[in-house]
């Protein structure tokens, strides 16, 4: 039966549970429940790995799962500075990793993720570690924190029982915005000529428009920004985009010679 549920907080942090025999979903109004979640802040991150698909040794402790590599730009690749992730308990759900981009938040994206769970060998009479390829299906709108539930694919815990798999989505850092609910900081420099005579600059968006920005006023304040309305992320609840946050960083040229 498919159990589809969305939780949502004020920060819009979502919950959404799915089968793994499709990996679909779909939210209603009806679906929409009067509840609670806390955000996950703290997930253990995924190690190191090559673009091969290279299984991790599996530990002696029944019911874990750990999450490795697959091949190719659309799979959910480690960066340096990751490692291994493992949180394991037998009666619990396994909880695992998800790295998104902005640009993945901001367009959506469909992923491969594979993982080793623990089955049952009717050989052999014992529990082996099997590989399973879930797909993931990261929904424009959402962010960093959402918690992606595949239910009852995780180990296999006896009498017919799997662990769900968890996946909660985390936000690598962007080279030029940084994310602020739903608004977009972005950082421009300027040189002090430029901040006293104006300036014209082009900012990239995150769907590849360009934004022109002319200023002929003197940037007079170190700290002054700009505010760009409904050019941010998308709301996941009311559908309405934030704004682009622009902060001017003068570069201010050194002194040379002392009074």
């Amino acid at each position: 039966m498919v159990r589809n549920h969305l939780l949502s907080n004020r920060k819009a942090f979502a919950e959404l549970r799915m089968p793994f025999s499709s990996c679909n979903y779909w939210t209603s109004q009806e679906n929409r429940l009067n509840a609670t979640a806390q955000r996950t802040d703290e997930v253990t991150n995924i190690p190191n790995g090559d673009d091969m698909v290279t299984p991790l040794v599996p530990s002696d402790n029944e019911g874990i799962s750990l999450i490795i590599q697959g091949t190719g730009d659309a799979v959910n690749r480690p960066r340096e500075g990751d490692h291994v992730a493992q949180l394991v308990h037998v009666e619990q759900d396994v909880t695992l990793p998800f790295f998104v981009t902005l640009e993945e938040l901001y367009h959506g994206i469909q992923k491969p993720v594979v993982v080793m769970v623990r089955r049952f060998n009717q050989t052999t009479g014992s529990y082996l570690p099997s590989i399973k390829v879930v797909t993931i299906h990261v929904r424009p709108r959402w962010r960093s924190g959402t918690r992606i539930i595949v239910e009852d694919e995780g180990a296999e815990l006896g009498e017919g029982r799997h662990q769900n798999l968890v996946f909660v989505l985390q936000e690598r850092p962007h080279q030029r915005f940084r994310r602020e609910g739903n608004n977009l900081r972005i950082t421009v420099n300027l040189t002090l000529n430029e901040a006293l005579k104006g300036f014209r600059k082009e900012i990239k968006t995150l769907d590849g428009r360009s934004l022109w920005i002319q200023n002929t006023n003197p940037i007079d304040s170190y700290n002054q920004e700009h505010r760009i309305r409904h050019e941010g992320m998308v709301d996941f609840q009311n559908g309405v985009r934030g704004d682009l946050i622009i902060f001017y960083e003068i570069d201010y040229p050194a002194l040379k010679g002392t009074n």
